[in-house]
């Protein structure tokens, strides 16, 4: 007997059921020993270890069937498949900046008149994702009457299952999900999933394909509906799909496969997920935008060590979240002619390196994304608050082991300064990268016992933690850097812009702690 979704579910036994049934269970075995030596209350012991035996057989049953239940009942949720308000429903993105790969774009697009499945297939970054959008943009454009799906299975770096993917598209195309992740319910699905697309002329886009179990249960495809895919070379082998594969493109072919800096920019901006800003730091801070990208990197400062590096790696966009020019609008003013100055202008221009500001958007993300990336670097996201993402609770532990485990963590030379006793207590921690205003100083430590803060000022943030000792209210204060606070969050950037542009390699690039301790 199988609960249908929405009745109610068959109770699990309470543990009082279980402890009673072992109870009795364990005294009738003891009084059949008992019965061994005195035969004549045998007749006592056996009905009852008969009972205790029925008992447990009814509640293990009752449990067997309450764990089926809730396995058909429960649907794992699936991100659903984003549609675009303008021309047919379908949820396929429009590109943007695309040039080059018309060979392979036309092999796609007249493959698929004629074949089933097609797979563009290659490693990570070489460009199949793109190469399937732009040929599924054409057919669009070509046949607007086909109705087209798009998911991508690798949303946010986190790989769907085939349940996922299943329950995706069913719920795109209004037929049944997955019930659980049993292999006979995947079947139904999928069945109920392959009647619907043979009802009209569907093509499923399936990009950032990692294995072919991913799309099996959609293999072969029916008889009207096509099917592209895009992703790992082992497609290639699954019969009935026709592949064509992508080669690693030289350096300079990158103009005709990626967009200048100025068009990747624009597709930053259309993602970041908050207003953009009238007047903003975001800016271009040097070179030219028109620049083609054979690379991205993303750090915490454009230093000239990390320019060096990202020259020598082939990243020629640098995106920065701090300052390139000593000052915070980066204009030179009276540096103008200062040989420092020109000596790194001349090295960005020398290189045919461009370098971009994303400050004020990135931190206008939430939750905080440096908070978030920094909490992950320490080990603390579990116990994140509710109420005030900025605060952690963390496994009871003292102020100067605390200090070790950051400094460890965040591989500090000399830049960490701590304020309080090492024995001191820590259970909550504030984190604060970056800059520490005395606001959010005050108003986060009355929950907590430490501040791990960034760049604190020493007449604000610093001179109220030492006071609170005086005012009979200790709390503590340890201060890493405002870069190396704030690295996480880049190397988080990173990540997220790997999900946003494939057709380059992007990478972070740590500046590290400027400071060094002295042997005195």
């Amino acid at each position: 007997m199988t609960a249908a979704p929405g009745d109610p579910q068959p109770r699990r036994p309470p543990v009082w059921a279980w402890t009673l049934s072992t109870l009795t269970a364990v005294g009738a075995v003891g009084g059949d020993v008992l019965a061994n030596r005195f035969a004549n209350i045998g007749w006592i012991t056996w009905p009852a270890a008969t009972l205790a035996v029925g008992w447990l057989v009814l509640l293990t049953w009752q449990q067997v069937r309450s764990q089926r239940a809730a396995e058909r009942a429960a649907v794992e949720p699936a991100p659903a498949v984003q549609a675009l308000p303008a021309g047919p429903a379908t949820s396929l993105p429009y590109t943007s900046g695309f040039t080059g790969r018309g060979e392979d774009v036309r092999w796609i697009v007249d493959s698929l008149a004629t074949e089933h499945a097609v797979a563009v297939v290659g490693r990570r970054g070489v460009g199949t994702s793109s190469c399937a959008v732009q040929a599924a943009n054409e057919i669009r454009a070509e046949k607007p009457e086909n109705t087209i799906h798009y998911l991508d299975l690798r949303p946010d770096g986190r790989r769907l299952g085939a349940r996922e993917m299943l329950g995706s598209l069913a719920r795109a195309v209004d037929t049944p999900p997955p019930r659980s992740g049993r292999a006979d319910d995947l079947a139904e699905a999928a069945n109920a999933l392959r009647r619907r697309l043979d009802d009209e002329r569907i093509l499923l886009v399936l990009d950032n394909v990692d294995t072919p179990g991913q799309v099996a249960p959609l293999l072969p495809p029916t008889a009207r509906c096509r099917l592209l895919l895009a992703g790992t070379p082992a497609l290639a082998g699954l019969d009935g799909v026709a592949a064509r594969g992508l080669e690693e493109p030289e350096p300079d072919e990158a103009v005709e496969l990626f967009a200048t800096a100025g068009q990747a920019v624009e597709r930053i901006r259309a993602a970041i997920g908050v207003p953009w800003r009238e007047t903003t730091v975001d800016t271009f801070k040097a070179g030219d935008p028109d620049t083609v990208v054979t690379g991205i990197a993303t750090t915490g400062m454009a230093t000239l060590g990390v320019l060096r590096q990202a020259a020598a790696s082939g990243r020629n966009l640098i995106i920065t979240h701090e300052p390139t020019f000593y000052s915070g609008n980066d204009l030179p003013g009276a540096r103008a002619a200062d040989p420092v100055y020109l000596a790194k202008k001349a090295f960005i221009d020398e290189h045919h390196l461009v370098v971009w500001r994303l400050s004020d958007h990135w931190l206008a993300r939430k939750p905080n994304e440096f908070t978030t990336a920094l909490a992950e670097t320490l080990g603390w996201t579990a116990g994140r608050s509710r109420e005030n993402d900025a605060i952690f609770a963390i496994s009871p532990t003292t102020l100067g082991s605390t200090a070790a485990h950051v400094r460890s963590r965040l591989s500090l030379r000399g830049g960490m300064r701590v304020i309080g006793k090492a024995e001191t207590p820590i259970r909550r921690v504030v984190l604060s990268p970056g800059t520490t205003s005395l606001l959010a100083a005050v108003e986060n430590l009355q929950q907590a016992d430490l501040l791990v803060s960034g760049e604190p000022r020493e007449w604000e943030a610093v001179e109220y933690v030492f006071d609170t000792a005086f005012a009979g209210q200790p709390k503590n204060m340890i201060a890493v850097g405002r870069i190396v606070s704030e690295e996480p969050g880049m190397r988080a950037c990173a990540v997220w812009l790997r999900t946003l542009v494939r057709e380059v390699p992007v990478e972070t690039i740590a500046v590290g702690d400027p400071y060094w301790k002295p042997t005195l």
